[in-house]
């Protein structure tokens, strides 16, 4: 079962991947294109990490894979995404500030916390985590309260924020506890695991969904 949701996963970030060149021109005058080219590159890093298990046969090079850039680069990426978003707010140091944290808590984790028998990086991506939520809590109270709620449907950002409120509030237990659930609580990790990929599959329609309705600016 689980293999057919994953392919369901990787069909909805083709669709996002899709939406993002279809709408190529309303996104390529302004750094939306950049979100466009990083869905690409998730995308290539999927495929990549399904070549390297499934053919090549070194579960190990995926592991590095996406420890030292799958998972970074998405942190660090809507960081910086969030950092356009306040160039003219009052707080623009806060997703600087929050790179800053993420990156010293993944060396930090990799020297001197990393388990011989632990794969997933824990640590590291609970602090990336609970930092994009900090900034995602920070952005919606701000448009909550500014004139841009009343069109909120144009709003790429705003749906952004859905799709990842979707996706790492709700696997945030899953991902804090992945090591420990799946080595002493099998039942509960391999449910938590549909739900994840699940909610996943959520969050990169969503994406595809801020290009159609998103007017960037």
């Amino acid at each position: 079962m689980r293999f057919y949701i994953v392919l369901l996963l990787n069909f909805c970030e083709l669709t996002a991947v899709i939406a993002g060149l279809k709408y190529w021109k309303k996104v390529s005058g302004c750094y939306w294109k950049w979100f466009a080219i990083y869905l690409v590159v998730i995308f290539v890093v999927e495929m990549t990490g399904k070549f390297l298990i499934l053919r090549v046969q070194r579960s190990d090079l995926n592991i590095y894979l996406y420890s030292f850039f799958g998972i970074p680069i998405q942190f660090l990426f809507f960081f910086w995404l969030f950092g356009r978003q306040t160039n003219n707010n009052a707080r623009p140091s806060l997703p600087l500030i929050s790179s800053v944290i993420y990156v010293v808590s993944w060396i930090v984790e990799y020297f001197y916390l990393k388990e011989a028998n632990a794969w997933f990086s824990s640590f590291s991506y609970t602090v990336g985590n609970l930092l994009l939520v900090v900034l995602l809590i920070d952005f919606l109270l701000r448009f909550m309260h500014s004139g841009e709620v009343l069109n909120y449907k144009q709003s790429m950002m705003f749906w952004i924020c859905v799709g990842l409120a979707i996706f790492y509030l709700g696997t945030l237990p899953f991902f804090a506890l992945r090591n420990t659930l799946l080595n002493s609580y099998e039942d509960i990790f391999t449910v938590y695991d549909y739900i994840q990929l699940v909610l996943g599959c959520l969050m990169y329609l969503v994406f595809a969904l801020s290009f159609v309705w998103g007017k960037p600016k």
